[in-house]
This record gives structure tokens, sequence and C-alpha cells, in this order.
């Protein structure tokens, strides 16, 4: 087949986005379970005298309370008790877990920011169980930098939720995302700070080119993508080192198109990707260093955007073996392909499967996938249990939607939405499709948000 753009290609490169108005304001109790605990939050203390000590200060407070309150597991108290309370520790020297028990407080964070160089800064993280009447974690960095502070708040908020839940937390994951100027038609990937965060902005691919389909490796080291930089759509692997630099390698450049790779997230030798060089695009397995590949379907249609499931055993994929694009998932293996649910007059495309059960684990995984009316222009983000049932629509017609992404807690859907005002941007909301919020405010047109996984406080 001729290298170049496969028909249908189409249903899969969309300019994608979501908008609704954003809310911070998050505190949910599940009616029936118990209240989550709350959390005071005392003002960072100030130790010394350095420049922009009350800038840092606030800073630290801000990416705190943020993260708190994103984490869904706790309720931020925010009020002029707390900061009464905090105020007459400070003056005795101790902390009066009677006083704060009275408040009904269950933990109290403390930071403490002094400068240590003209440079640097040294930031204290300090966690009581009120309950328990004692300190259950303790954190300090030092020599951290003034662009570094975000980035330490975000871990300190990982440590507070794993030592009071147990949990992971996504205060330190970051989206990977398509920014494309219409004006220079150019689209390259970048990544933001999942809070949206302006400055945490940053260019990954300058292929000059069309870049497309980001997706991460289960360690969070790797993006896999499809670029046109030779003139013809390839996947790459730009690998990312711990210690600095980057490596940027092709897995699939043979004849036709090499498009939309997912990393297995049990196996990251392995890959599953569409190519077209037997013919019409399938679906195949391919290593990561591009020397091996498996196909898995062999059928006349276009398939296209596989994804995994969590265990790595099932693959949901876009297919138009209907007529028209539609989500089917089979083993991994390529055996007992079936339809995930069938919307008759409506096109469906990039299925994401969630990375953990939905609502605790009790709850069941969720697939969320894009669909839209055939031949209409705006789309809806849908989830559905594996099974195919309990089908929601997530955006109910608000503009134009896709390209859906799971957080690593299963809490969080991100997609790409015309909302705010017809412009595509990346937007948050929850799973249930609540709460949403813009992450990015950036120029050009904002797509396909890939979320990256959790990473260990």
């Amino acid at each position: 087949m001729a290298r170049g753009v496969a028909v249908g290609l189409g249903f899969l490169i969309m300019a994608v986005s979501v908008g609704w108005s954003q809310r911070t304001d998050i505190e949910v109790v599940v009616e029936g379970q118990t209240p989550p605990p709350n959390i005071a939050i005392q003002k960072p203390r100030i130790d010394g005298t350095f420049p922009n000590a009350e800038k840092i200060a606030g800073e630290i407070s801000a990416v705190l309370h943020q993260d708190l309150l994103w984490t869904r597991a706790f309720v931020v108290m925010d009020d002029e008790k707390v900061n009464q309370f905090a105020e007459e520790d400070r003056r005795s020297g101790a902390v009066n877990y009677a006083a704060w028990n009275s408040l009904q407080a269950h933990y109290l964070v403390e930071t403490i920011v002094r400068s240590r160089t003209p440079d640097t800064v040294e930031l204290d993280l300090i966690l009581h169980d009120i309950r328990d009447q004692q300190v259950t974690e303790g954190k300090r960095t030092p020599n951290c930098r003034a662009n570094q502070i975000r980035q330490v708040v975000h871990r300190y908020s990982d440590v507070i939720l794993r030592r009071c839940t147990g949990k992971i937390g996504i205060a330190q994951t970051k989206f990977a995302f398509v920014n494309y100027k219409p004006s220079q038609r150019i689209k390259e990937i970048f990544t933001i700070d999942y809070d949206g965060y302006n400055e945490s902005v940053s260019q990954v691919t300058q292929h000059n080119s069309t870049t497309l389909f980001p997706a991460w490796s289960s360690d969070g080291q790797c993006l896999a993508y499809t670029s046109y930089f030779s003139n013809w759509a390839d996947s790459y692997i730009h690998y990312v080192y711990k210690r600095g630099g980057t490596r940027v390698f092709p897995i699939a450049a043979f004849p036709g198109n090499n498009i939309t790779p997912s990393w297995n997230p049990t196996d990251q030798d392995w890959l599953a990707i569409s190519l077209s060089y037997k013919g019409n695009p399938d679906i195949f397995l391919i290593r990561r260093d591009g020397k091996k590949t498996r196909q898995l379907t062999t059928t006349k249609s276009i398939e296209t955007a596989p994804c995994f499931s969590p265990n790595g055993q099932e693959i949901a994929f876009t297919s138009d073996r209907i007529g028209y694009p539609q989500i089917f998932i089979m083993s991994s293996d390529g055996t007992n392909v079936r339809p995930l649910v069938t919307m008759y007059g409506y096109a469906c495309d990039t299925a994401q499967w969630s990375p953990i059960p939905v609502g605790g684990p009790l709850g069941d995984y969720r697939i969320a996938f894009r669909a839209y009316a055939l031949g209409a222009a705006r789309g809806d983000i849908f989830v559905v249990n594996p099974d195919g049932s309990g089908l929601v629509n997530l955006t109910q017609d608000q503009a134009d939607n896709s390209n859906p992404s799971w957080s690593p807690d299963a809490q969080y859907i991100a997609c790409s939405s015309t909302r705010a005002g017809g412009k595509s941007e990346i937007w948050v909301m929850q799973a249930d499709g609540g709460n949403p919020r813009r992450v990015t405010y950036l120029a050009g047109e904002n797509l396909s948000p890939a979320w990256s996984p959790a990473v260990e406080p």
C-alpha cells in the first residue's frame, strides 16, 4: 500500500475539546458511606527573613489546598478557627491536640519554609494525627529552588494522601497533549502539570510537523506517538532519561500508516498499534524495538486506536466493520472479538479503559469513549461497563468533546472540548461528569490529553 493517510483515518484525527465553568469547591460525601476526615492546613510558617517569603508561603498554601481538595479524600477545613488555633500553637510552641480535636479536625498539616542560600529554600512538612495526638509524617526538602516549590508541594500532597488513606495520589501527574497552531499547520506534543499551572508547560516534540496520539508507558518514562515529520504516519517512542536527556527512536515505519500506539500496562516491551502495511489498517502487537510484530485482526475494515485493559488481557479498539466506527473488545491474542456496545446511528472511537475500578474496591472497571451522531460535528464522552451495560453520556451535547483519558485513581476523566468559546482546550471532570474544570489556557488548539501514571511520593 502506498505510504499516506489511509481512508478512514479522519474518524480518529479530530480537533477535540470540552468546556465547562471552572469550580474548585469540591467536597464529596456519598450517602451511606463514612464522611471523609477533616484536615486542617495551617498557613506556612516563615522561619527567618528572606526575599519573596510571603509569596512563597502563599504558593505553598494554595497548592496544598488545591491538591487535597482534588483528592476527594478529605474535607479541607478553611475558616477563622483554623487560623486562630494555628496562631495559638505558634505562640505556645506546641500543638494543642485537645483544641484541634474540639474543632473536629482529624489531621493537621504544618509547613515551614526557611532560606538556606540566596537561591534556595528549605521546606518542611509535618503531618499530625489529632486523634492519636502524634506526628505521623515528617518530610524535609533542602536546597529547593523557586521553580521546584510547586513540585515539592505536589509530592507532599501525595505523601499526605498515602499516609492518611493508603492511596496513591495524582498531584505529581501531568498531561501530554497535542498543541495545534492552525496558522503554521503544526501539531506538537507538550506536557502540563495536572493542575494546569501555565508555567509547567513543556514542549516534548519539535518535529515541525503533525504529531498525534501521545501515550504514556506505565512507568511514565516514555511517550509513544505518531508523527508525519517523515511525510507519512510513522510511530515513535520518546524516552526521557531519569538523569536528564531524551532519545527519540522509531517503533513502526512500515509502508502505509503506523498510528495510535498503546502500551501494554503489564509488559512494557510490547505495544498495540494500527498498521496498514499488509493492506487495510489492522491491529497488531509490536515490540518496543520495532523488530517483531504480531497481527491480531484480519478483516477488510479500518481498525485503529487499540487500548489495553489494565491487566493486559484484553484490547478495546475502533473498527468500522459494521459500516461505521464502533468500539470492539478482543482478547490480547486477537480471539473472542465482540462489540462493546452498538450505538446505531452513532460513530464511536478512542476507547480508554479505567486503570482501576471506578467507585472503590466494590466498583467495576469502566471504558470511556467518544460517540457522535453520523454526520454531526459534535461528539460526547460516554462511559460503559466492559460488558456493555451501564452506558452513560457524561457531557450531554456540551459542544464537541473528544479523546477521554482517565486519571490514575479513576476519579477523573480528561478530554478536549470546544466548550470554552469554540476553541479546543483540555478539561477535567469527575468520572460521573461532574465538577469540570479547564486545564489549558494556551495559544492554539489543545487536543488529545494523555494522563501520566501516578508517581510514588
